[in-house]
């Protein structure tokens, strides 16, 4: 499923409405240098649907073994149906990786 087009970015940022956050989950994220470097495993919302910041799941083979990293939104923008970061893949490895409770 395609993610709604009608995006919002503000001033503020980027804003998207509970729907067009969960169509997210899952998409590509590639890296400035245009390598595949995982996918959106969860996008972290404020109170008014501005994102805080994107969750990525990174490495790993079909979900083993991946390292779950924190994106803020100035690391990265929405083109079409795929997350791209302004980083390099490099650069992505060195990201904050977070804990997820399972």
């Amino acid at each position: 499923m395609a993610p709604p087009a009608t995006t919002t970015v503000t001033k503020e940022g980027l804003v998207l409405t509970e729907t067009q956050a969960n169509a997210w989950i899952k998409k590509a994220i590639y890296s400035s240098d245009g390598k595949n470097v995982g996918e959106v495993t969860s996008l972290k919302r404020d109170a008014s649907g501005k994102v805080a910041e994107l969750q990525a799941g990174i490495g790993g083979f079909l979900g083993m073994g991946e390292t779950q990293v924190r994106v803020m939104p100035a690391q990265f923008k929405l083109e079409g149906d795929r997350v791209v970061l302004s980083l390099t893949a490099e650069q992505v490895k060195a990201l904050p990786k977070i804990e997820i409770a399972k």
